[in-house]
């Protein structure tokens, strides 16, 4: 009976995901999603871009059913349009040979209650179900980007403590500890974008 309802947990209807090559939509009919090869993204959407801000005159791109053809086009992705998350993590899945992405944005249909209904009432079952699951958790919008995938995007570094020194090549001495030496990093500073739960007034009861 575990097994069988893992099947079925897998199975969909339909499921749309991003083509990293084709840099399009595709849709898929009745998917397996154990048998896709896909990585899934979770991210901050953030707010719209306030007048003035750099983003501001940058289109939302989103699947609806006004860009649904068009999105399913090859190459409808490339361009400079793309918020930097979903193009980042577009960009790793390629690096990681993975051949498809899943992005809620871009897989379901916004602006369609019924497709919407469908494909959130699944979401337990995409994200089970990815090779590997990015969290995009720093910044607090879609342009944000994932920091330390490209050179300049991540400024914060961590220190390596050498514990145990590593041996030498020649070295024939009989050890006990690991020869090949112990180091532990240290930890990054927290970033909070406003006050830490910890930090927060206990509230009495």
């Amino acid at each position: 009976y575990a097994c069988q309802s893992l099947i079925e947990l897998s199975r969909m209807p339909h499921i749309r995901f991003i083509d990293v090559r084709e840099k399009c939509v595709v849709t898929i009919q009745d998917a397996n999603l154990a048998t896709v090869r896909y990585a899934a993204l979770s991210y901050v959407w953030g707010k719209l871009p306030s007048p003035g801000s750099k983003y501001h005159n940058v289109p939302t791109l989103q699947l609806d059913t006004s860009t649904e053809t068009t999105l399913h086009r090859n190459g409808a992705l490339e361009g400079g349009a793309i918020p930097q998350t979903i193009a980042d993590v577009l960009d790793l899945a390629v690096a990681l040979e993975i051949p498809y992405v899943w992005i809620d944005r871009l897989c379901i249909i916004q602006d369609s209650i019924p497709d919407k209904a469908s494909q959130l009432g699944k979401m337990h079952a995409i994200y089970n179900a990815a090779f590997v699951t990015v969290i995009a958790a720093a910044g607090e919008d879609v342009h944000h980007g994932l920091p330390g995938l490209r050179p300049g995007t991540r400024s914060a570094t961590q220190k390596e403590i050498v514990v145990v020194d590593k041996c030498e090549p020649d070295c024939a001495q009989s050890h006990e500890h690991e020869t090949e030496g112990l180091s532990l990093l240290s930890t990054l500073e927290p970033i909070f974008r406003g006050c830490h739960y910890l930090q927060s007034t206990p509230v009495q009861s």
